[in-house]
This record gives C-alpha cells, sequence and structure tokens, in this order.
C-alpha cells in the first residue's frame, strides 16, 4: 500500500493491460493523526512512564521529572516530503504550536508557504 503513483511504470502496465487504481487523499486524515499520536506519546515518554506504573515501579522522589518529557510546543518538527500526508500532519500540529521544517521532496511544493513550512537541508533538519 502506498500513497500516489509516481513510483508505478504506468506505460508498462498499459501495454500488459494490468489496471491500476490511485485514490488520493484516503489515508491523509488516519496516517497524519497516527503520526501526531505517536509524535505526542514519544515527546512525553508516554510508553516509558506506563510501563513504570503499570509494573509498580513509581519512585516517588524529585527525580520524576523526565517522567514529563517535554512540550511540542516551540520544537521544530521535521517533514519528510509535503504531499497530501505531509500537509495534513503540518495542520495537525499548528495546535501544538510547533515549527515545521521540511526537506523537499521531488519538488518544492506552493502550499509550503501558507502553511509556514521552511524548506532546508536533511542535514539541517536533524541538527535542528
Amino acid at each position: 500500500m502506498s500513497s500516489g503513483y509516481n513510483h508505478i511504470d504506468v506505460d508498462e502496465l498499459k501495454k500488459r493491460g494490468v489496471q491500476v487504481g490511485n485514490c488520493p487523499k484516503i489515508a491523509d486524515d488516519a496516517v497524519a493523526t497516527f503520526a501526531v499520536l505517536l509524535a505526542l506519546a514519544a515527546s512525553r515518554r508516554y510508553t516509558e512512564a506506563r510501563f513504570l506504573m503499570e509494573n509498580n515501579r513509581w519512585v516517588s522522589s524529585s527525580n520524576r521529572q523526565w517522567m514529563l518529557g517535554q512540550d511540542l510546543a516551540g520544537s521544530t518538527v521535521g517533514i519528510i516530503g509535503l504531499g497530501g500526508i505531509g500537509q495534513t500532519i503540518v495542520k495537525r500540529l499548528k495546535g501544538f504550536c510547533v515549527g515545521s521544517s521540511c526537506i523537499p521532496d521531488r519538488e518544492r511544493k506552493k502550499e509550503a508557504g501558507p502553511l509556514g513550512v521552511k524548506y532546508v537541508s536533511l542535514d539541517h533538519l536533524l541538527r535542528k
């Protein structure tokens, strides 16, 4: 399963009589919501903290601040590609006050400007 058909040799499929369907945007919302869910869980260290609590290893000390993780607000979130899914992720993250940066995929998208996305190199994105 994938999004788009730019990786498919359409001419070859036509020669062979193979039909291909394309349903653009059908998974954008579901995938974007799940990506934001994972980003929130990772930033807040949800899985680690839940494990400690479920296994009665909760430590009542001043050293449990790490369990709060960090806020997404003010952070840079890297988006690899700004297709339908990438754009939907950026829109979802706006509510968390994050800045978004993106490495260009095949071409720069005009939607980047209105979404507030900055194009950067992969090296720069990984440093941020």
